[in-house]
């Protein structure tokens, strides 16, 4: 996958928003199961286009989440840090966006 490995290193819980815009189609990932991501609790991922569910992920690693997900073309996006079951706590999240997305931070 090409463009820029990032990692958000957070002392934060569940409901965690990152947004991020993209100016053309790609792939971006979030994970905390490679890269350097990791968390110690039950973890999902999500992304919204708007008021739109556009993807969802819940166990990509055992209790950690990793996501993959398409993007059609040009458009504003939230990726969403959620807890199973509303578990929390610390984690670093690794993102790994295309060149033609920017994350918003």
């Amino acid at each position: 996958m090409g463009g820029d490995l990032r990692g958000l290193r957070c002392q934060r819980g569940c409901n965690d928003f990152f947004d991020f815009v993209c100016d053309g189609g790609g792939a971006p990932q979030a994970t905390f199961c490679l890269h350097g991501g990791s968390a110690a609790w039950d973890t999902n991922l999500s992304v919204w286009e708007g008021t739109s569910l556009a993807v969802c992920e819940d166990s990509g690693c055992g209790p950690g989440a990793d996501l993959v997900w398409p993007v059609p073309g040009f458009g504003g996006y939230r990726l969403r840090i959620g807890g199973t079951g509303g578990a929390s706590g610390s984690y670093s999240l690794a993102v790994n966006m295309p060149s033609n997305c920017f994350l918003e931070c």
